[in-house]
């Protein structure tokens, strides 16, 4: 029974044993999860690859996008491992961002 479940792509069964009786638990498929990429995504990737970097101040004008929305996108790349922040410090305004990865 392991083997099947396992050929069919579902975790392996549990076996108890409840004193005179034994219970067998089965477990559905995992369920896959597709990664969706918002759609702004795929020019910042296609600007890093010719530029190798890119600032807030471009990055707005790239998505058409306020200076707060282009800093806090740039800063969810960053959390997900896709961009490494380069800068002074906290507040520096010439900071620029690369990416850590080819685009996902």
């Amino acid at each position: 029974m392991p083997k099947i479940c396992l050929e069919q792509g579902h975790p392996p069964p549990k076996f108890e044993e409840l004193d005179l009786f034994f219970r067998v638990t089965l477990y559905p498929k995992p369920k896959e999860q597709s990664v969706v990429q918002p759609l702004w995504y795929t020019p910042l990737f296609e600007y890093l690859q010719k530029e190798g970097k890119v600032s807030v101040q471009e990055a707005e004008k790239l998505w058409k996008v306020s200076r707060k929305t282009a800093n806090q996108r740039l800063k969810q790349l960053c959390r997900e491992g896709l961009l490494t922040e380069m800068s002074q410090g906290p507040f520096d305004p010439h900071k620029v961002f690369i990416s850590t990865k080819k685009h996902p």
